[in-house]
């Protein structure tokens, strides 16, 4: 029997053909591992995309093809079961094509559903023309057509070992996730992880391309095999168990970090050139020594220079490590709301623009201010932008805005140049104009914008009085003030004063605060630990006291135009804001007024213009005995550089034992991630080494007889060095004596005639015979015989893992 392949793509070495039970083996094999991939794809994508009605029988119907394509080698089986595929195909397209075409738009609708909600994005969906009723079958049957495609696509990945691909696919997911928010579950995620590693595992230890494997003539195979995928198994059940799941949330806390710190350092290879200052865009871990470098961070020019608050990072929800921009589910869920106002010309980022109109019956245009904005290092994610604004932000080229509550560029690396108008000094003057507001209510377009007000004011109380009911407790015990309904705030200008007061008492200013301990809730440790920092723990305990004192507010970090920037500065002259001028504050809305802001800071107090409380409303929401102006404040306060020595240490003397059990956790995920790159890399070591070897062997079965046997001559040699026969220097016939002592006579014998091929190989013009190649290769196949059974198990993995002979 001819033994030999001419074919060069030939999967195995010069053997005899598998039996039966053999081929069944690996057809089985190859079953369950498609299987298992298909069905980690598909749980995967529906998942990611939020798909629910999908059924079973949806999912494990395209399993009959993958097992047909894989069971039955035979082209013309394969070839029906395509056809049948096809026609079953056009069948449905002709007869329900209305239903598959609403299927795929219900698919659709619900992606751009998913995406809206993770990202705030509002896209467009598509009409439904079936009945509601008919929506699942839509469904169903659209998705029916689609996991046929997947069940093949995993088919092919499998049967011809397309890594790369598969890889490259999952690459292409992971960025589509860091740049959307989009996940599936964890469960779904660890099993299609699992589903790749098992994959490789199966690849380079069953695949037949590589050349060096005799599936069903040695055990080690499967028993290496199943220890491999034992212990993948066993790591990933270890760390979905101790790698806790963040609440209402399903990454787990580790691996939420390192997401978060991948999307903040792209983000700072789109948006940032130079770095201008070290505020973090609400991330109190990163928190640190304040740097203010008098780097230039925009450029602006005005026609009539005035002092300004630029707007750019708002935080919204407070969580005990950070500060999170407004829910991206909240924005996509409110763009009715938004839309709706702004199509009653009520747009809330220029509400204050649009009050001051309202209750002068004028456009003012002779008031407006046109400014431009150069960004030259400030970060270009965000529009900087003031509370005065004129201009609708929509109008902007490459400007997207999300809900009231971020506006961003919306290219690639953001956007630096844009342009916009103001009606300046509204912040001082916001009690004149709620003054004439309260006097001119009755009017009809005043009448118009409180009603258009009220609806925004309702989403306002919504989503920004929200506090953690730990800080609820917190601030119980450090101010005395209580809400005498549920339902209700104090005097704003009380609120105020108490906020800035307490601070101002309590809290020493310091721009070499120390960074945020870790596994410690910023504001805890804030209130009752350090006591010390600057603007950013200044704005982020005041917006959170706001809140327990029933007014909505918000933190901000932008870029202050101080009175002093724009002294002395001509029109059109060119300002440059450094990063000096970086800041953060805290922002209350006040009913029917809008969003103002509220300085807390103390060495800030006098940087900005001060608010005229002279034009207050009388009897609305002014108690003048509770008020104190700035000069008051800081004559009857001595505690701004103090804190109580013997409160601070008796502080420093408490020790957590939470502390110590959190470094002994951190300490094993160090470990655990240290083994676990330590397998990845010696696991890539192992398929790189193997690879090489495949590609070695691939000229065994080279067409040209007189090429493949020198190659499998030198295998051969090396395999017999490696048995303990010891190196010749010169002729190769010196080894004919070694080899009769170390394995027989006629083994030395055989050595000879297949040294006299290989130099025929070499040396001649003749042609190598098929008895000749047999005589070579069957003498390689019986010295890496003899090679292995001289070893034990642990020998032979070694001989296959460590030094790659096989």
């Amino acid at each position: 029997m001819q033994e030999h392949d001419q074919n060069p793509n030939n999967m195995r070495l010069i053997i005899a053909p598998l039996s039966g039970r053999e081929k069944l083996t690996n057809q089985l094999i190859n079953i369950i591992i498609s299987a298992i991939l298909y069905i980690a794809i598909t749980l995967y994508i529906l998942s990611f995309f939020d798909i629910e009605t999908i059924l079973i029988i949806t999912i494990l119907s395209p399993l009959i093809l993958t097992g047909i394509l894989i069971l039955f080698r035979d082209y013309k089986i394969q070839f029906i079961s395509f056809l049948i595929y096809l026609i079953l195909f056009t069948v449905l397209f002709i007869s329900k094509h209305n239903l598959l075409i609403n299927g795929l738009l219900l698919t659709i609708n619900q992606i751009v559903e998913t995406v809206g909600i993770h990202t705030g994005m509002v896209l467009p969906k598509y009409q439904i023309t079936v009945d509601e009723n008919k929506y699942t079958l839509a469904m169903n049957l659209f998705w029916f057509i689609v996991l046929f495609f997947i069940s093949f696509f995993s088919m092919l990945i499998v049967n011809y070992k397309k890594l790369k691909t598969l890889i490259f696919i999952v690459f292409l997911t992971v960025i589509f996730h860091l740049c959307t928010g989009i996940s599936a579950t964890l469960s779904y995620e660890l099993f299609l992880l699992l589903s790749i590693l098992l994959l490789i595992v199966y690849s380079f230890i069953f695949n037949p391309k590589l050349k060096y494997l005799q599936v069903g003539k040695s055990n080690q195979v499967y028993i290496v095999a199943a220890i491999m995928v034992s212990t993948i198994l066993l790591i990933f059940i270890g760390l979905f168990i101790f790698i806790k799941p963040v609440s209402n949330y399903n990454k787990g806390n580790i691996v939420s970090t390192i997401e978060k710190n991948t999307i903040n350092q792209l983000d700072r290879l789109r948006y940032e050139k130079e770095l201008t200052n070290t505020f973090t865009h609400g991330n109190f871990h990163k928190l640190d020594e304040l740097q203010l470098i008098d780097t230039p961070a925009l450029e602006l020019i005005m026609d009539k220079p005035t002092s300004l608050y630029l707007k750019g990072f708002m935080g919204t929800n407070y969580t005990s490590e950070q500060w999170l921009e407004l829910d991206p589910e909240n924005q996509y869920h409110s763009e009715e709301l938004f839309y709706s106002l702004n199509k009653e010309g009520f747009n809330v980022y220029n509400q204050l623009h649009k009050l001051f109109n309202v209750i002068n019956d004028t456009n003012n245009q002779a008031e407006l201010t046109r400014v431009t904005v150069n960004n030259i290092n400030a970060n270009s994610k965000y529009i900087y932008y003031p509370y005065e604004l004129e201009t609708d932000l929509t109008s902007l080229d490459k400007v997207q805005t999300f809900a009231d509550s971020k506006v961003i560029g919306s290219s690639l690396s953001g956007k630096r140049d844009y342009q916009y108008n103001v009606t300046p000094n509204l912040i001082p003057r916001y009690p004149e104009l709620a003054s004439k507001l309260y006097d001119l209510e009755k009017e009809s377009g005043v009448e118009s914008y409180l009603k258009n007000e009220s609806h925004y004011n309702e989403f306002v109380y919504e989503h920004y009085l929200n506090i953690p009911e730990y800080i609820q407790l917190l601030l119980d015990n450090h101010l005395n003030i209580h809400l005498i309904e549920e339902d209700s705030h104090i005097n704003y200008e009380i609120a105020i004063h108490e906020v800035r007061d307490y601070l101002y008492r309590k809290i020493k200013y310091n721009t070499e605060a120390k960074s945020l301990p870790l596994n410690s809730d910023f504001l805890i440790h804030f209130l009752e630990s350090s006591r010390e920092g600057y603007s950013t723990h200044y704005a982020t305990t005041a917006t959170l006291m706001f809140r327990y004192l029933g007014i909505p507010s918000r933190y901000v970090e932008g870029y202050l135009v101080t009175p002093t920037d724009i002294k002395n500065i001509d029109p059109y002259e060119k300002i440059t804001i450094t990063g000096k001028n970086a800041h953060a504050w805290a922002e209350i809305y006040i009913d029917r007024i809008g969003w103002i802001p509220i300085e807390v800071t103390p060495p800030y107090y006098d940087v900005m213009n001060e608010i005229d409380l002279t034009h207050y409303p009388e009897g609305h929401d002014k108690d003048n005995s509770q008020l104190l102006s700035n000069e008051e404040l800081l004559e009857g306060s001595e505690g701004i550089q103090e804190v109580i020595e013997e409160e601070e240490n008796s502080r420093n003397d408490i020790k957590n034992e939470d502390d110590k059990i959190d470094i002994w956790k951190l300490l094993f995920i160090i470990l655990i991630t240290i083994v676990l790159l330590l397998m990845i890399f010696i696991l890539l070591y192992i398929i790189k080494n193997r690879y090489k070897l495949g590609k070695h062997k691939e000229v065994f079965n080279h067409q040209d007889m007189n090429k493949a046997i020198p190659a499998i001559f030198a295998y051969t040699m090396r395999l017999i060095h490696y048995s303990g026969v010891p190196l010749h220097t010169g002729s190769t016939r010196l080894y004919i004596n070694t080899l009769k002592k170390h394995y027989s006579y006629s083994y030395s014998i055989q050595f000879e005639q297949v040294m006299d091929i290989n130099q025929k190989a070499l040396y001649s013009n003749q042609k190598i015979t098929d008895d000749e190649y047999k005589l070579v290769s069957d003498f390689m196949e019986d010295t890496l015989s003899k090679l292995k059974n001289s070893r034990n198990i642990w020998q032979r993995v070694k001989m296959k893992y460590i030094d790659f002979l096989y």
